[in-house]
């Protein structure tokens, strides 16, 4: 399966591509290309999906990390968004996070994944090895969030002590003749 990002797009950018779970049935690899950074995002529709491809390519670079390390990682981080699927059998290796809320993933061979799996379940049948490599956030600046300092918070809390003791808290009682 051939993904190839649309002229003009910019790099840093979030690439979507859509496509149904029965388009994987006989994928025996992917290859993404046009994209030297940013983020990747497949949208796969469908109850059922199979991963199960021999090979992964990024303009290509074929993805093979080597010994546990993230040598030779591809600065495109790569989401498989399993949007309504509840059944999804892993076989092979996945250079890619996988999100599936909804569904229950059997690693029914030898499954070995460098990111992250976000599914309702998981179970497997044979040797399964998840590594890390997580997916980098799309915009990764940070927004910082004000709060108080620590002086301000001080005078509040001394203002509020001598407020009650001194005599501005106290109620007078005024005592009425008839």
């Amino acid at each position: 399966m051939e993904l190839t990002a649309a002229a003009g797009t910019g790099n840093n950018d979030i690439h979507y591509f859509s496509f149904d779970a029965a388009d994987l049935l006989n994928v025996t690899e992917i290859a993404i290309s046009g994209i030297f950074s940013g983020q990747v995002v497949l949208n796969i529709t469908g109850a059922d999906a199979d991963i199960s491809w021999g090979g992964q390519y990024i303009n290509g670079l074929h993805l093979n990390y080597s010994d546990s390390s993230l040598d030779g990682r591809s600065d495109v981080d790569v989401l498989y968004n399993f949007v309504d699927a509840t059944y999804i059998e892993m076989d092979g290796t996945v250079y890619a996070s996988i999100l599936a809320p909804q569904a229950n993933v059997i690693g029914t061979g030898s499954v070995t994944q460098w990111g992250q799996l976000i599914a309702n379940s998981w179970r497997t049948e044979s040797a399964s090895q998840f590594n890390y490599d997580p997916l980098s956030p799309a915009d990764s600046s940070i927004t910082d969030v004000a709060e108080p300092s620590s002086f301000i918070l001080l005078v509040l809390v001394l203002m509020a002590i001598f407020w009650r003791f001194s005599g501005f808290s106290k109620t007078t009682k005024i005592k009425i003749e008839e």
